[in-house]
Formats: C-alpha cells, structure tokens, sequence
C-alpha cells in the first residue's frame, strides 16, 4: 500500500499515537471539572459552601462551628451525590431559637438537607430543609411566667430556597428565604402552636483549599400565642470556621 493510501486510512480528527490530535465533544454533555459535574443544573464549582445554594461535591464531607446569638454549634455535613447534601447540627442555646430575645439554657438539634436544583455560570439555587428539635428550660420556647425554668422541648420543620453567588475565587454571597411551623410544650401548660417566617443572609471566605471563614444571619418573625415569648422577632447571628474534610 502506498505512503498516501495509509494516511488516507487513518482518521484525521483522532488519531491514538497523536497527543495533540483534535478529539470532537459534543457541546450538550455536561463537562467534568475537579471531579465534580459542571453542566446545568448542577452546582457551579468545587469550592466549600456550607450555607448557600452551591452544595458539597459528591462525596465529600465538611464540619463547620460558630458562635453567636443565640448559642452556639458544631455541624457536620455529608454528600451522597453533589446534588443532596444531609448534615447534623448541635447547638448549645443561652436564648431562645425559635424566636425572641429571651434567655434560657438548653440544646437544639438539626438535621440541615440542601438539594441543589439550579446551577448557571456563579449562581445556585437549592431548595432547604431543616427539621429541628429544641430542649431545655421553657423560656427558650417563649414560657415568660412560673414555667420559665421547667423543662420544656419544641420540635419544628422549616422549609425555603437558598441563592448563593460565587462572586469571586474566594468569596460566596448568600441570600434565602424560610419558613417554618411547630409544636412545643412546657411541662404542665399543654402544647402550643408556633410559626416562624425569616430571611437568611451569609457571606462565605475561603482562606484556603480546605478552610472557610463565614458569617451567618438570619432575621424575621414569628408567630406564637401572645402570652409566650416577650417579643416575636427572629434575630439570629453566627461567626464561625469550616473545614472540608
């Protein structure tokens, strides 16, 4: 076979012992990046984010603690798939995190799921969900009489949207909206009906590849019987390290 018939017979857009040869992808499939689907619909980019709408690579983990108002906490997050992230959440409560302003000793237990549903050049959406349970003294439920020091425990489920802008290499901005309904009770006074209605907003800085400094906000108001709680206003704040493990 002649010198031209084989370059003829080999494929001039792939060629296997050529490194530099042009290799055609079709633009519709999604692209890997670091490991993690970059395509729609899918979170923006690898970098940690605990609180905003861009959730963990596919399995990857990360553990956050912050201190503030009212309480403070340690939260482990795990992700199954890079959509779905599901975590724990421990906080020691000196006030109330239902509502209010009031001051109680007690703890509070969450189980925090992002699901991640729109992913577009530096912002994600995720959808919210975070049931809770809350024990301690009855004020931290809104008790203001005889009953503040008695035991008393609240469990609730808030559900929202999450929107996170990868502003820069370092920095996520957040914003969301939450709301939420619950049960509580103080031993003794019957259980009672409550609703919570808030605003999230974070800003997330990576310091770096691992390590994440953040402030978490939340702000709002509730709904409650008018004899508990000595105001309705939700005011939340958190300063806190996360470290993706």
């Amino acid at each position: 076979m002649s010198s031209l018939a084989m370059l003829l017979a080999v494929p001039q857009s792939v060629r296997a012992d050529d490194p530099d040869a042009r290799v055609d992808v079709d633009p519709s499939q999604p692209e890997e990046e670091h490991g993690r689907d970059t395509g729609p619909d899918r979170p923006t980019s690898g970098v940690i984010s605990m609180w905003s709408g861009r959730t963990l690579g596919n399995g990857h983990s990360a553990i956050a603690a912050g201190v503030g108002w009212p309480g403070l906490f340690a939260e482990v997050a795990f992700a199954p798939s890079s959509r779905l992230n599901i975590g724990g959440r421990l906080q020691v409560n000196y006030g109330s995190p239902l509502m209010g302003i009031g001051d109680g000793i007690g703890g509070d237990l969450q189980v925090p799921i992002r699901f991640h549903f729109f992913g577009r050049e530096d912002l994600d959406l995720a959808l919210a969900i975070r049931p809770g349970f809350t024990f301690g003294q009855g004020a931290l439920v809104g008790q203001q009489s005889s009953f503040a020091n008695d035991f008393a425990w609240a469990g609730r489920l808030d559900v929202g949207v999450l929107l996170g802008a990868h502003t820069s290499e370092s920095i996520t901005l957040t914003v969301g909206l939450l709301g939420g309904a619950g049960l509580s009770d103080v031993t003794g006074t019957g259980l009672e009906v409550f609703g919570t209605f808030y605003a999230t907003a974070a800003i997330e800085a990576v310091v770096s590849r691992d390590t994440m400094l953040f402030a978490l906000l939340e702000g709002g108001y509730g709904l409650a019987r008018s004899e508990r709680f000595d105001t309705t206003a939700i005011f939340r704040l958190w300063l806190g390290l996360a470290y993706e493990l």
